[in-house]
């Protein structure tokens, strides 16, 4: 069982990343981020080195290709994985945690981050749209996936 686990973590970043890749091409912009959202819910509920390496550097590459620059993603998604893994220490109930580390990822890169690194504005009414779709996919991997394989 613990080899169907493992297996699944290691197909399913690379899946998730082709669709990421997929919808980008689609929608020219990067508006659902499955990867990302699997990466929020691995870290509440499953932190194992192994499964967060491998969707890191699915992560990393992905930023590469949006934004010319390896590994940009990693200077919101560390800080915000340690904040999310101590926040999981010190609270009960946790049912909520991956839905706010997505939000508070989304929210701090189009309003904090990348205005600063890389010199765009956010549209508050298309972040609010990315968010809410964002929440939802949480919802659907949650509810498919991760029953399954935790």
């Amino acid at each position: 069982m613990e080899k169907n686990k493992s297996l699944l973590f290691y197909i399913l970043p690379p899946f998730l990343f082709f669709i990421d890749l997929i919808l980008l091409g689609l929608f020219q912009q990067k508006i659902i981020s499955l990867l990302f959202c699997f990466y929020g819910i691995i870290v509440i509920r499953s932190p194992r080195t192994k499964w967060l390496l491998t969707s890191l550097l699915f992560l990393s590459i992905f930023s590469f290709i949006l934004h010319g620059m390896f590994g940009l993603s990693l200077v919101y998604l560390l800080p915000l994985s340690i904040i999310a893994v101590e926040a999981k220490n010190l609270l009960n109930k946790t049912f909520w945690l991956p839905y706010a580390f997505v939000a508070s990822g989304i929210l701090l890169t189009d309003f904090l981050l990348w205005p600063l690194l890389l010199q765009t504005t956010a549209n508050p009414l298309f972040t609010g749209a990315k968010l809410c779709v964002n929440l939802v996919v949480i919802l659907i991997i949650e509810k498919i996936f991760i029953p399954k394989a935790i």
